[in-house]
C-alpha cells in the first residue's frame, strides 16, 4: 500500500492505492475531502497514472459529491432517523431520570455534574443503532445458511463492512440515517455473507433482500459521518 497526491481544482488530494478483490475493476472512493481511496484489481498490473487520467472526469465528480454531502451532526444540527434536529443541553443538579429526550424539534440533551454530553449522547445513538441492527438481522437472517460470527457496532469511518471471518461491523451514527437507508446498511453487509464480492451474485442476493437497494444507495451517498464529536460541538 503506497499514498500519492494528485491535484484536483487546485487542492491537493492524498490517495492510496491498495489491491482488491475484483480480478477486473479498480474502484475509486473518498474517505476525507483530502484522501481518496483508490483499490486496484487483485490479479491485474494496472498503470496507475494512465487509470488516473482515463477517470480524471470520475474523480472530480465524486469530489463534488462528497463535499456536497450532510454531515449527520453540523454544529447544533443532528439527524436523527433522517431527521435533523437542534441540539439542547441542560445542565441539572442532580443525576437525571431521562437523559435524552426528543420534542418539538429539538433533541434535549440533559447532564448533572462533569458528565460530558457528547459521550451520552453517542452513547445514546450507538444503543439506538444496536437496536436497529438487531432488528433487521431478525427478520432476515433465517434466509441464510451461514450467520454472522459476530456483530459489532462501533467507530469505523466506513457505515458498515464484513470482514472474510463473517464479523458484521456498523458505524454507530448508522441511527442517524433515515431508517430505509440505514436497513439498507445492514442489508448489504448481510448479503456479504453469502458473497464476499460486489459482482452479479451478490447483486442478486441483496435485490432478494432489498429490490430497491441502488436507490437507497444513491441516497446513503448524501449523508456523511463524523469522526468524533466533542464538548465544543454543541452550544
Amino acid at each position: 500500500m503506497s499514498t500519492q497526491t494528485l491535484n484536483i481544482e487546485g487542492q491537493d488530494i492524498k490517495y492510496r492505492l491498495r489491491q482488491g478483490n475484483s480480478r477486473n475493476y479498480a474502484t475509486i472512493k473518498f474517505l476525507s475531502k483530502g484522501e481518496l481511496d483508490i483499490i486496484l484489481p487483485r490479479d491485474n498490473n494496472v498503470d496507475v497514472e494512465a487509470l488516473l487520467k482515463k477517470k480524471s472526469s470520475l474523480i472530480e465528480r465524486k469530489y463534488h459529491e462528497f463535499n456536497s454531502r450532510q454531515k449527520i451532526l453540523d454544529g447544533d444540527r443532528l439527524f436523527f432517523r433522517g431527521k435533523r434536529y437542534r441540539l439542547e443541553i441542560l445542565k441539572n443538579d442532580s443525576p437525571p431520570k431521562k437523559r435524552i429526550s426528543v420534542q418539538d424539534g429539538k433533541i434535549l440533551v440533559v447532564v448533572s455534574g462533569e458528565e460530558d454530553p457528547a459521550t451520552i449522547l453517542k452513547d445514546w445513538i450507538t444503543h439506538d443503532t444496536r437496536r436497529l441492527v438487531r432488528r433487521v438481522l431478525r427478520r432476515c437472517t433465517k434466509h441464510f445458511e451461514t450467520e454472522p460470527a459476530e456483530i459489532k457496532v462501533k467507530d469505523t469511518r466506513r457505515w458498515g463492512y464484513c470482514t472474510r471471518r463473517g464479523s458484521l461491523i456498523f458505524n454507530w451514527q448508522l441511527a442517524t440515517l433515515p431508517t430505509p437507508i440505514a436497513e439498507y446498511v445492514v442489508l448489504h453487509e448481510l448479503a456479504h455473507l453469502s458473497k464476499f464480492n460486489h459482482q452479479r451474485a451478490f447483486q442478486n442476493v441483496l435485490a432478494n433482500l432489498c429490490p430497491d437497494y441502488r436507490k437507497r444507495e444513491l441516497e446513503l451517498r448524501k449523508f456523511l459521518t463524523v469522526e468524533s464529536i466533542s464538548l465544543k460541538q454543541f452550544p
